[in-house]
């Protein structure tokens, strides 16, 4: 007379670790994918609002004297300035009575490599 079992046998065993493993080690890798693109997303929202910053600055001193667009401080950057890893460069540039503001923000993004993100607006010295 034979006895009913029930429960699983070792090679079922067996392929429950093996597939559990592999989910497991798909999920590691994935996790490292999502820690660098929070950190690329980090850097580039420092970036960006260190520009829009920068920005504003430079809008302020053009519109500060009168007439408009001649203090000392709304002009060329004289060099690279590094705030929390992003270094900025500006230009403005005259055409006529208004003024192309670029500010250049360049930051790292993975080992040996760089980005740089432009932001641009026009600055009136009418008035």
């Amino acid at each position: 007379m034979s006895a009913h079992r029930s429960g699983f046998t070792v090679v079922e065993m067996l392929i429950a670790i093996t597939m559990l493993g592999i989910g497991l080690m798909a999920l590691a890798a994935g996790s490292g994918s999502v820690t660098r693109t929070l950190n690329g997303s980090r850097i580039a929202t420092q970036a960006s609002q260190l520009a829009a910053w920068r920005m504003d600055m430079l809008r302020a001193y053009g519109r500060s004297t009168v007439p408009a667009c001649i203090h000392a401080q709304f002009t060329n950057s004289a060099g690279a300035q590094t705030m929390y890893k992003v270094s900025q460069t500006w230009t403005i540039v005259p055409n006529g009575e208004l003024r192309t503001v670029n500010v250049f923000s360049t930051y790292a993004v993975s080992a040996g490599r760089a980005r740089t993100d432009t932001l641009s607006t026009t600055v009136d010295c009418s008035i």
